[in-house]
């Protein structure tokens, strides 16, 4: 057994990491202390090979997206031997595969899921959704109702979160899609850095803030943006909240907004991998800043803002997934910052992808690999109040 705790002071914007030592025994067998609750961590599935995305059906079952381009069904419990069968062909290798899977909001009914995907072609790849009816193991009807004019040579950033908000419309992200498409986020008639909004066939609502401004990509609700990993709708507060990869430092977590600008890459708090400055401008008037953004980077990937029985005292707090920094981090939101983040399960040096809760408040978290990048050392990890 294990019992660790971390925490972040934020300092003049900059995040001080004060980290305490912990010894972690068997997966199965860790108990972590956090300010606010003990943890019990257990496996639910592993062997998996580079899993993107997961999606919780009411019966309990778990979809998992694995990166080269697999779509597993976790059903009581079980990771299920052979993959859903009907999905589109995909290729992964680097950042490309498959990604995202999203349900319909009345899944239930209809049946109805959403996977995002890279497409690969002599043009070079972007980002496509395919919808697809679920019907046990199998995905019929399989259509492409988008792909993004963001296509380039090289296999990179492709953003590809997908989610529905309160009033059924589909927001998808798209990245920059790498060094050569930065200037492009900037630009209305790609869509590189871009979130787009969709009615739930792919079309596209009549209301979106560019269909009459000529030139521009109708579909395009917010610009500006690098690498949008993480996508949720926030039905507290009704607001489409997104993560975004920043480069070396400059992780962000937005609140868009209909036609807004997020800056990149004219306004960045990180600097590129050469740590050369990308920008002397963090915030330029007319751009949207971050709602909350750290340096140094931890690798943000998803998000989801807590709200459910099982670990009261976390409600109303924002939890980010950390792919470099290899934890999970809460967030206590006050207005426009943040005054306290703590790190959690950092012991067991993973990198997490995403992250969900259940209808009990127990949270799931979606483990990439392991920090040594292990072969099918990918797993879903469930996070429950400790007896």
């Amino acid at each position: 057994m294990s019992k660790c705790r971390s925490l972040i002071i934020i300092i003049f914007g900059v995040a001080t990491f004060l980290q305490f030592s912990c010894v972690v025994a068997a997966d199965n067998d860790i108990v972590l202390e956090s300010f606010d609750h003990d943890i019990q961590v257990k496996v639910i599935a592993d062997g998996l090979e580079l899993p993107w995305a997961m999606a919780m059906l009411a019966n309990g079952d778990i979809l998992v997206t694995e990166q080269p381009g697999r779509l597993r069904l976790i059903s009581e419990g079980q990771l299920q031997s052979q993959p859903i069968t009907g999905t589109p062909e995909i290729t992964g290798r680097l950042h490309s595969g498959l990604m995202d899977v999203a349900l319909h909001p009345e899944f239930e009914t209809n049946h109805l899921i959403y996977l995002t995907h890279s497409k690969i072609t002599d043009q070079g790849s972007t980002v496509a959704v395919t919808r697809g009816r679920l019907e046990g193991t199998v995905m019929l009807d399989s259509e492409e109702i988008f792909q993004a004019s963001a296509w380039e040579p090289r296999e990179l950033n492709y953003g590809s979160r997908a989610a529905f908000d309160g009033e059924g419309y589909l927001y998808i992200t798209i990245g920059d899609r790498g060094p050569d498409g930065e200037p492009k986020a900037q630009d209305l008639v790609s869509h590189h850095g871009k979130t787009v909004r969709l009615h739930d066939d792919g079309s596209i609502p009549t209301d979106n803030p560019f269909v009459n401004t000529p030139g521009a990509l109708p579909d395009i609700w917010t610009y500006g943006h690098r690498n949008q990993q993480g996508l949720m709708f926030n039905e507290a507060t009704g607001e489409m909240w997104a993560s975004e990869h920043g480069p070396r430092g400059g992780d962000e977590v937005n609140i868009l907004k209909a036609g807004a600008n997020y800056g990149w890459p004219i306004v960045s708090f990180g600097r590129a991998y050469t740590d050369d400055l990308i920008t002397d401008n963090p915030m330029m008037e007319g751009m949207e800043p971050p709602r909350w953004f750290w340096v140094p980077s931890i690798g943000i990937s998803d998000i989801i803002h807590y709200n459910g029985d099982a670990f009261p005292d976390w409600n109303n707090k924002l939890f980010v997934t950390a792919m470099s920094g290899m934890m999970l981090q809460s967030v206590v939101l006050e207005g426009r910052a943040s005054r306290a983040r703590e790190n959690l399960i950092t012991g067991l040096r993973y990198q997490y992808r995403d992250i969900d809760v259940d209808a009990q408040g127990n949270i799931y978290a979606l483990v990439r690999q392991d920090a040594n990048s292990t072969e099918n050392s990918g797993k879903l990890l469930k996070l429950e109040p400790a007896n």
